[in-house]
């Protein structure tokens, strides 16, 4: 199932406002990047 840009833009104001905090774009990037495990997250969060 293929999203559109409007649902795309959705998912991504979603997103930003669940994070939140001084971790927000580099956990967004790290997702972008390819990383969707929890444990991956959690060790850029510890950085």
């Amino acid at each position: 199932m293929q999203r559109n840009q409007k649902e795309e833009v959705q998912a991504l104001q979603d997103t930003i406002y669940v994070l939140g905090g001084k971790w927000k774009l580099p956990i967004i990037n790290s997702i972008c990047n390819g990383n969707h495990r929890f444990t991956e997250l959690q060790q850029i969060s510890s950085e």
